[in-house]
């Protein structure tokens, strides 16, 4: 897994982190996603939820 992440003043600058997934899970994933929507968009996760 890698993630990348440019400069768009300068596209030769960015900054790389890779990685090897050693595990993943469903467990909680609502939940998080709700905490997420709440803190960058102040409501409820618009396309999915436990808020309906």
């Amino acid at each position: 897994m890698a993630v990348n992440i440019c400069d768009s003043s300068r596209p030769s600058r960015y900054y790389a982190v890779r990685g090897q997934v050693i595990g993943t899970t469903t467990k909680g994933g609502a939940e998080h996603i709700e905490a997420l929507a709440q803190r960058y968009l102040g409501t409820p996760y618009p396309w999915y939820g436990l808020a309906e």
